[in-house]
């Protein structure tokens, strides 16, 4: 995380797909990643350089993923 506030990533995303959670940081205005929000299905975000882009965050998450992930 450190490192992404250094170059400036503005926003990141992560998954735990075991947990169905999308995971949103982004960058406040002071350069700090103090914004998350965590998503579960049914939600629908759009990436803040991208708003026109809607993921619908059901659609990331199959009963294939969650089986391969239970295998693993």
């Amino acid at each position: 995380m450190d490192f992404y506030e250094e170059y400036g990533v503005r926003e990141y995303c992560a998954v735990s797909i075991p947990e169905r959670l999308f995971i949103v940081n982004r960058l406040d205005s002071n350069g700090k990643y103090s914004n998350q929000k965590t998503y579960t299905e049914g939600a629908v975000i759009a990436p803040q350089d991208f708003p026109q882009l809607k993921v619908d965050i059901t659609n990331l998450f199959t009963e294939a993923d969650i089986k391969e992930v239970d295998d693993y």
